[in-house]
């Protein structure tokens, strides 16, 4: 599982370079990195290791399709400061793509705490993503088979979570958000 993960850093450093983003420095998936056309700010980001997955657990009480779950934990920002993003590598083996969910630290911690208030006792906090296949992306951390039927059942004008906090489609291979700090 290492070589695994050390492949995707290898993947994600491809993917910062292909976007004219350099990186500064890297302690175990913690990078400074630094853009061009910002010289003067050094952006911090963190890639998130994957946790294992269950299918009975993680995955759909309905049988909605999903191309992929992918499982992470949220790093104890009371031990230490946030980096400025998280980048969640979401591997779709469906469709042989690596996706990246580049996601301001800030973002996750506060949906995570409003939606997951009754998990803050249990440390670290999870958060579980689903991949749909129209490429989008929803944290589905603890749904029950009603919530998943309601928010997530696409119907003529798409799914009821695509304008709540659940949605994380905006973040999925949205390197421009590095950019724009």
């Amino acid at each position: 599982m290492e070589q695994y993960h050390q492949n995707l850093i290898e993947i994600l450093k491809r993917y910062l370079s292909d976007n004219d983003i350099t990186i500064v420095s890297e302690n175990e998936g913690y990078f400074e990195l630094f853009h061009f056309s910002k010289p003067d700010v050094v952006i911090t980001a963190q890639y998130l290791l994957s946790l294992p997955v269950h299918k009975y657990f993680h995955g759909s009480s309905n049988n909605t399709e999903i191309d992929t779950i992918a499982r992470f934990e949220v790093p104890d920002v009371e031990e230490k400061s946030p980096p400025n993003f998280y980048i969640f590598p979401i591997h779709n083996p469906k469709r042989g793509k690596l996706n990246f969910a580049v996601v301001p630290s800030q973002i996750v911690i506060e949906r995570t705490r409003t939606r997951h208030q009754n998990d803050l006792i249990k440390r670290p906090l999870e958060v579980t993503f689903w991949l749909m296949p129209d490429d989008c992306l929803y944290d589905c951390t603890n749904i029950s088979a009603e919530g998943e039927w309601f928010f997530l059942s696409k119907g003529a004008n798409g799914r009821m979570a695509d304008d709540i906090d659940w949605n994380y489609t905006p973040f999925l291979n949205n390197w421009q958000l590095l950019v724009n700090i």
